[in-house]
C-alpha cells in the first residue's frame, strides 16, 4: 500500500508541475502580444444602418516616421447582417494633402455562413487587416475615411466601424 501511495503522490506532483508549466508558457505567449496600439478609435453606426454617403472619419496623429505599423479596420456586425462579405472604400489623406483611395473586400462569414471574429451575444467583432508594414512618410495628421461600398443605399447590420494602428515590435532593418 505504501508504494501505491507514493506513486499517486508523484503523479499529483507531476500534474501540478504540468499545470504550472502550461500557465507559465501561456503567460509568456500573452506577454508577446502587442496590446498597446498607437491608435484605436471606433464609431457607432446609428441604428445599425450605414448610409452609402456616410463617411466614418478618423484623424491619426503620427510623430514616428521611422517605425513600421500594421493598420486594421475594426468592424462589428450583428447576426441580421444580410451578407457574408463587406466592401469598403478607404481613403487616406496625408499631411501634405496627398490622398490614396482603395476598395477592399472582407469576408465576415465563412463559406458555410458561420460568422468570423469574436462574438458577444448577437454581435460579431472583426479586426481586419488593411495594410501591413506601413512606414508613414511624414509626421502630422493622417485622415482615414471609410465608406461602405455595398450596393445598398442603407446597409443594415453594421453597428460599428473603426481603425486600429499598432507598431510592429520586430522592426525590419532600417
Amino acid at each position: 500500500m505504501g508504494a501505491s501511495n507514493e506513486i499517486a503522490r508523484e503523479k499529483r506532483m507531476e500534474m501540478r508541475l504540468s499545470k504550472l508549466a502550461i500557465f507559465l508558457v501561456s503567460l509568456l505567449l500573452l506577454s508577446c502580444v502587442n496590446s498597446n496600439p498607437m491608435f484605436e478609435q471606433n464609431h457607432s453606426i446609428a441604428n445599425e444602418r450605414w448610409d452609402k454617403n456616410e463617411l466614418v472619419r478618423m484623424d491619426v496623429p503620427v510623430t514616428d516616421t521611422l517605425g513600421f505599423y500594421d493598420i486594421f479596420i475594426n468592424v462589428r456586425n450583428v447576426n441580421s447582417y444580410p451578407y457574408s462579405n463587406l466592401f469598403l472604400f478607404v481613403s487616406v489623406n496625408a499631411p501634405n494633402g496627398a490622398t490614396v483611395t482603395d476598395t477592399v473586400e472582407y469576408n465576415l462569414a465563412d463559406e458555410y455562413g458561420k460568422w468570423l471574429g469574436e462574438s458577444a451575444s448577437r454581435m460579431w467583432s472583426c479586426k481586419l487587416p488593411f495594410r501591413t508594414m506601413v512606414r508613414f512618410a511624414q509626421a502630422g495628421t493622417y485622415t482615414f475615411s471609410i465608406q461602405q461600398g455595398m450596393r445598398d443605399d442603407e446597409l443594415e447590420g453594421i453597428s460599428d466601424v473603426g481603425l486600429y494602428v499598432e507598431p510592429i515590435t520586430d522592426q525590419p532593418s532600417r
